[in-house]
């Protein structure tokens, strides 16, 4: 069975609408996270030691535009990588700053075609295993 299937038919899952007072929330954060550069809370304030950011283009839930501003703002002392995906590698994308991590296992994932759930849906094995190999090559350049 497909997961969102499994979603659907879960009873533990609530399958209504974004109810207002979260709604409310996630238009707040947003707003704060994607101030004009030089904000208070803009993205450029955000530093980190790397950064992968994996957004399937069919995730209904969450813009992957968030994924490319985060990537493009964010300020970071090793590699930076964002792998936007979704079923067609023409429209696929991979973009790295600094020291190229996983670069062969990112591209293998151009294809998959995927929602917003890409820790369980079908291919999540190859996402997971990508990850780990950045992950491993990253910590690698740390010792």
């Amino acid at each position: 069975m497909h997961t969102s299937q499994e979603c659907k038919t879960d009873s533990q899952n609530y399958n209504g609408g974004v109810r207002g007072r979260v709604a409310t929330e996630f238009v707040l954060v947003t707003e704060a996270f994607m101030a004009p550069r030089g904000g208070a809370r803009a993205l450029e304030g955000a530093n980190c030691a790397n950064a992968l950011l994996m957004h399937a283009r069919r995730d209904g839930y969450v813009d992957p535009a968030g994924s490319v501003a985060f990537f493009e703002r964010v300020q970071c002392a090793g590699s930076k990588t964002l792998l936007l995906f979704g079923g067609d590698v023409h429209t696929s994308e991979l973009r790295t700053v600094g020291p190229p991590t996983a670069r062969a296992e990112l591209e293998a994932l151009r294809d998959i075609d995927m929602g917003h759930a890409i820790t369980q849906e079908p291919g999540t094995e190859r996402v997971a295993a990508a990850a780990a190999k950045w992950v491993c090559e990253c910590s690698a350049r740390v010792r």
